[in-house]
Formats: structure tokens, C-alpha cells, sequence
């Protein structure tokens, strides 16, 4: 509908409705896009990004909202975009971590992977400091305490209206407790430490957008949205994009994150252009 556009992301709010859309999301390290007249949700994990075509309009955009004009080379031929994949040392998913996602996209995954390694990129698997599961668990409760307490008030006001699929949310996080708040707090600082030293000297990882392509809502469960790969970048404080590597068998986009550490910003926006230079999945216009 537009050519770029601002969204927030608490935990994941730009990248899966990027994967899902067919378009590219970039969520940036907390903080490098100022909130400034942003509703909060979690003031400890917004993040405003940025939602485009294709990761070089991200690009620029992201560079121009920064005041960093110039900072970044962008490459102007496709032959130098590829060049960011020579020699980068990029995480992959094990075929345990996959197992829950939709088999067209992990069959889109590996292509992608493939894709990596014939441009000259070093793989090897991602170690991550907990399992997906706890670490959203840690998410969810620092997310859902700081979102009751800015909107519990207006949650609690049945003659208010919310929509049905957030009033249930902001109540659940009305009921935790102070003392699992600040443990959750205590502990996404220890993930984030171990993270860190587990991460070495690797330049980004790589996994899914969403454990699914785009469904119908009413078959939508909201209390388990398709973030099991991605929602991990606002608990650890990493920057990521999605962008498009492939389609199902109804013809639906598929979302390839790729990821990198606190302030990696750059280095993922162009590694993100190096792997568009390798596919043509970003120049489709997937129907509406």
C-alpha cells in the first residue's frame, strides 16, 4: 500500500507480519529509533522499526531516521551486495529447533541456508544460552507486567472497549506478582550476558520469521502467535530482519530472519541486501 512505514516491535510485530505480508521488517536494537509519541507496550522491549520492500530501502531509512547519512556504503550493484556473505560467520537452527515449523518452511529454510553457503558463508549451529520455550516465558512476563501497568486500568473497565484477543493478555499480566517481575528482570540480564559469550565471534544467526505461513484469523490462536524464533531478539536486545525466501503451497510468502547482536544494526541491514542480490523473492507482489 505504501513504500515504507514505521511499526513497533515488543516482540515481534515487525518481522512476522513482514514474513507473513510477503515484505521486508527490520527491527533495530532497542533504542537506536527513538519512541518518541509511541504508545508503549513494554518500555523494556519496544523497538520502532521500520517496514519496507526490499532490506536497501530499510536501509536508507533506517540511516536518514538516525542522522547517520553516509555512514553506511550502500552497495550499488547486486554483485557488491553479494559481497557481504563472503567470508560472514553465520549461526544456523539444528533440525531439533525446526521441528516445529511448518514443513514448507523448513524446506524454504534450508534453501536459504544453501543459499549462504554457496556465497561463501561459514556456518555453524546456534548456541543459545536457554531453550526457546523459557526464554519466552522470561518475555512474556516482563512484556505483560509493564503492559498492565500502563493499561490494566482501562483492561479491568469492561465498558471500555479492547479488542478481545489483548483485554485477557493485559489482565493475565495484572496478576503477576512484583517478585516475578523483578526475577524475570534478573534473569533476561543473565541471558543476555550468556548470549553474548555464546555468540563469540559470529556476525549473525539465522532462522524462520514464524513457525507458519499466514492463516485465517479465526483460526488464530493469540495466545500462541508464530514468534517461537524471532520474539528472542526483544528479550536478548539483538537487531533482525525478516525478508522473503520462498512461498508455500497456497502461494503464501515465507520470512527468513536474519539476526546479529546489540548494535549489529548495519552489518544485518547489509547482509540482508547480500542475500536479496542472490533471490528475486522480494521483487514479487504476492496478491491481497
Amino acid at each position: 500500500m505504501v513504500p515504507l512505514t514505521i511499526g513497533t516491535d515488543t516482540g515481534a510485530s515487525v518481522r512476522v507480519p513482514a514474513a507473513l505480508c510477503g515484505i521486508t521488517g527490520f527491527k533495530p536494537t532497542i533504542g537506536r529509533l527513538p519512541g518518541n509519541g509511541v504508545v508503549p507496550l513494554s518500555t523494556t522491549l519496544d523497538s520502532v522499526g521500520l517496514m519496507a520492500q526490499t532490506a536497501e530501502d530499510a536501509a536508507l531509512a533506517f540511516t536518514a531516521l538516525t542522522e547517520g547519512a553516509g555512514r553506511i556504503g550502500m552497495p550499488k550493484q547486486d554483485r557488491d551486495a553479494r559481497s557481504a556473505l563472503e567470508g560472514l560467520r553465520a549461526a544456523v537452527l539444528s533440525e531439533a529447533d525446526l521441528e516445529e515449523a511448518q514443513p514448507e518452511i523448513i524446506a524454504a529454510y534450508r534453501r536459504a541456508v544453501d543459499t549462504f553457503r554457496e556465497q561463501g558463508a561459514h556456518l555453524r549451529p546456534l548456541a543459545l544460552p536457554a531453550a526457546f520455550d523459557e526464554m519466552a516465558d522470561v518475555q512474556s512476563t516482563i512484556m505483560l507486567s509493564e503492559a498492565a501497568a500502563s493499561w490494566g486500568h482501562l483492561a479491568a473497565n469492561d465498558a471500555l472497549q479492547m479488542d478481545a484477543s489483548v483485554r485477557p493478555r493485559i489482565l493475565a499480566g495484572a496478576k503477576i506478582s512484583a517478585v516475578e517481575y523483578v526475577k524475570a528482570c534478573r534473569r533476561r540480564a543473565e541471558l543476555k550476558l550468556a548470549f553474548c559469550s555464546l555468540f563469540g565471534d559470529l556476525d549473525v544467526f539465522l532462522t524462520p520469521a514464524s513457525q507458519w505461513t499466514a492463516r485465517p484469523l479465526a483460526s488464530v490462536d493469540h495466545g500462541k502467535p508464530p514468534v517461537r524464533y524471532v520474539r528472542i531478539g526483544n528479550l536478548l536486545d539483538l537487531c533482525g530482519i525478516s525478508v522473503q525466501m520462498g512461498e508455500d503451497h497456497k502461494g503464501l510468502p515465507i520470512g527468513l530472519q536474519i539476526a546479529g547482536p546489540t548494535d549489529a544494526d548495519m552489518r544485518v541491514l547489509q547482509v540482508a541486501q547480500g542475500f536479496q542480490a542472490c533471490t528475486t523473492w522480494h521483487e514479487r507482489r504476492w496478491p491481497g
